[in-house]
């Protein structure tokens, strides 16, 4: 089930069922969906051909307990500051643009609280 040494010191990729934590799930602040970990962003659409750049962010993470998809016996503990988040699948991922006025209020909301710069 886990091709290399736990003990190796190298990184280690594992797919995994998570399990809610005891104390119940975070809710992600853009989409309102329960989840262990979460990193939202609002941007502002910079001039010229400039990326955008980040006006609000906020990432919340819980410890949680998974299984190995393939050996549901084995049961991880996972500390959600050790965890990276990379190649998630398009149902965990939430990216839309749109004006400000016609973004839903929780999106406005979030944007207000969570600010990185106050103007």
């Amino acid at each position: 089930a886990i091709p290399r040494p736990a003990c190796s010191g190298g990184l280690l990729r594992l797919e995994l069922c998570v399990e809610p934590p005891a104390d119940g799930p975070l809710k992600a602040p853009l989409s309102g969906r329960d989840c262990v970990l979460f990193a939202a962003a609002v941007t502002r659409s910079a001039d010229g051909d400039a990326p955008p750049f980040p006006i609000a962010y906020h990432a919340s993470g819980s410890c949680f307990t998974a299984t190995l998809l393939d050996s549901p016996e084995v049961r991880v503990s996972v500390r959600s500051e050790e965890v990276c988040m990379f190649q998630m699948s398009p149902a965990s991922r939430l990216s839309e643009t749109k004006p400000m006025a016609d973004a839903p209020e929780q999106w406005k909301a979030f944007a207000e609280h969570s600010r990185l710069v106050r103007a």
